[in-house]
Parts: C-alpha cells; structure tokens; sequence
C-alpha cells in the first residue's frame, strides 16, 4: 500500500492502481489527492430524528464535508416534514 504505517486512506482519497491518472481539464497526470471521488453522503433519518440529524450532519461538514463539498441524499419511509427539510437544508454544504 502506499501509505505509512499507521496511516490510512480516507474517504475522497483515490487509491492510484496502474499508472497516472489524466487530468480532464489540462491532460496532464493528476495526483490521487487533486481527485475527488464521485460519491453523496447517504442518511437515514427519520422527522423525529431531526436534532439528532442536525449534530451528526455538522459534525461531518465541519470536519470532512466543508473541503469537498459532496452532495447529500437523505432517505426516510414517509415524506420529510417542512421543519426537516429547512433545518438540515441550513446546515449542509
């Protein structure tokens, strides 16, 4: 692996297998820390989950989410209340 010991991939790393990788813009060989994954951050939530949705959804923008910005996709069984939808729309990326 191509990391140290004690030193692991974290999620929007690319993991290079092969040789360099094209950039799309320029045709030059990007590094694998100037790619982002194509991905969403996926929650299961419920409206009465809503605070709780809150902390955890901060807690993962302030520390990973504000540099990358990836979409996020929140499913629940029955439709998302009106209070829902504004509160975790305030606080996501």
């Amino acid at each position: 692996m191509p990391w140290s010991k004690g030193e692991y991939p974290m999620p929007g790393d690319d993991i290079v297998v092969g040789g360099p990788v094209s950039s799309p813009a320029s045709g030059a060989p990007s590094s694998p820390l100037e790619r982002k994954a194509n991905a969403t951050i996926l929650m299961l939530a419920r409206n009465s989950d809503t605070d709780s949705a809150i902390r955890s959804v901060r807690e993962l923008e302030d520390r990973f989410n504000h540099k990358l910005n990836y979409p996020w996709t929140f499913l629940n069984e029955e439709p998302f209340s009106d209070d829902f939808k504004t509160r975790i729309s305030n606080v996501v990326s």
